[in-house]
């Protein structure tokens, strides 16, 4: 039923935390399902995947971390960009990292509430005017790359 809503679909959308660079288990099981999507020859040279039917689709990859290095996330943005070029050359992929990211919905939260959960943490202050306008213009990028997508052409 996945794989089948998988290629009918236009836009794929992937929403994971980095945990120790990379996925969690749970959705690097889902993508190591879609071998299923190309054949694999084995070569002197190495491994060639040929899909089956080449995608025109939207990969859209939104990533948090802990981390305030988006360089941590690179790991799984290479796995992104490495399968979309072997399922077709007309894939795109679209990647939004939030970094500095340490409690549930930190991207949301006001200032006010954002400085209570700082001192709570022992973080500075000053951090949270920054912080707060960094997740606003996260959210507005996400907000903006929907609508593109979204948008008929």
């Amino acid at each position: 039923m996945l794989r089948d809503k998988i290629l009918d679909s236009d836009v794929l959308v992937f929403a994971s935390p980095i945990y120790f660079h990379h996925l969690p288990s749970t959705l690097k099981a889902v993508l190591d399902r879609f071998r299923s999507f190309a054949n694999v020859q084995v070569t002197e040279k190495g491994l060639v995947h040929t899909p089956y039917r080449e995608w025109h689709k939207e990969f859209v990859l939104i990533l948090s971390q802990g981390s305030p290095d988006p360089s941590d996330a690179r790991p799984v943005i290479d796995l992104f960009r490495y399968i979309c070029r072997i399922m077709g050359p007309a894939n795109n992929l679209h990647v939004v990292t939030a970094t500095g990211l340490a409690m549930v919905n930190q991207v949301i939260k006001t200032e006010r509430e954002l400085a209570e959960q700082y001192r709570k943490m022992k973080l500075h202050e000053k951090l949270v005017a920054k912080d707060v306008r960094k997740n606003r213009e996260l959210l507005d990028q996400c907000r903006e790359l929907g609508r593109t997508l979204s948008l008929p052409g």
